[in-house]
């Protein structure tokens, strides 16, 4: 059976009510692996988060140029933004929370190891990745 990934907003479908074992509805087809983990509890108030690495990922345009592609992933105190137009960004979350001191170019070696995480993660999870349109003109050139 091909397995198939689905990036999932958990959070939001539970919340709601929807795919809730809690309220009669059914669960989620086995056959679909969600890389999302239910954080309700930790909303609330209830326990703690059980995941070293948080990941984000959007690989699309959106609000015409405001939002551009970019990925994400959180690990410990470290957060690491790719941008895929280019560039990133590397913060230290526990000194930073404002996220005001980029630290990408002054400690590589973090960064290459958060890039790997992420690469590692895209991969795993089959992420649909950014591609170029030749085709398009921007409408402020």
């Amino acid at each position: 059976m091909k397995k198939e990934f689905l990036l999932y907003l958990v959070v939001i479908v539970i919340l709601s009510g929807g795919c809730s074992e809690h309220n009669g509805n059914k669960k989620l087809p086995d056959s679909l692996i969600i890389d999302g983990k239910d954080i309700s509890p930790l909303l609330r108030g209830e326990k703690e988060l059980n995941r070293k690495d948080l990941f984000w990922h959007f690989p699309h345009y959106w609000w015409g140029q405001n939002v551009r592609p970019y990925s994400i992933v959180r690990s410990g105190d470290w957060k690491l933004i790719k941008h895929w137009e280019g560039g990133e960004e590397l913060y230290n979350l526990k000194d930073d929370i404002s996220e005001t001191n980029n630290l990408s170019e002054t400690n590589p070696k973090k960064r290459k190891e958060l890039e790997n995480k992420l690469a590692y993660w895209l991969k795993e999870t089959s992420a649909k990745l950014p591609v170029p349109n030749p085709g398009y003109v921007r409408k402020d050139e």
